[in-house]
């Protein structure tokens, strides 16, 4: 059977069915298929004789039309992130500072920060109780310099 008319009724369904899909993926692909089909569906309440396939090329022109505007005003005004070391975990620890509980012997340690054990690497051996600051990442390493050579240095 050939669908002869769609309705309002129609349109509001797909644009709640893809709201709730595009909430269940929170990806956008499918937020702004559901923006057109409410349009259209708005379009459908004013001209309430408007020809299925008219209907459907405009559910169409207004996806892309909605998707490239998103998409410019998203270029014009990129989302910022507070969290510049996103997968990235050990970048967050330069520059701090930290105590030793052990030696470091051959330049060589471990340390604990925010309760996980970290590798640290220094050019020096130290002695436990020595303070360091993270200078960098190396592989698996922190980067440890100690907190004297910095005042020794400036």
């Amino acid at each position: 059977m050939m669908m002869s008319s769609l309705t309002l009724w129609h349109w509001l369904g797909l644009a709640l069915v893809l709201g709730i899909l595009e909430m269940l993926s929170m990806t956008t692909y499918l937020l702004w298929s559901a923006v057109a089909a409410a349009c259209v569906a708005v379009l459908v309440f004013f001209l309430p004789t408007l020809a299925w396939e008219i209907q459907i090329l405009a559910f169409a022109v207004m996806t892309v039309i909605s998707c490239v505007m998103w998409a410019s005003f998203n270029f014009k005004y990129p989302t910022k992130s507070e969290e510049v070391h996103l997968n990235q975990r050990a970048n967050q620890y330069i520059g701090r500072e930290l105590t030793l509980d052990h030696p470091l012997i051959n330049g060589l340690g471990r340390v604990f920060i925010d309760s996980l054990l970290w590798r640290i690497r220094c050019d020096d051996d130290l002695p436990a109780g020595a303070t360091v600051i993270v200078v960098g990442v190396d592989g698996l390493f922190l980067k440890v310099i100690e907190k004297k050579d910095i005042k020794n240095k400036g």
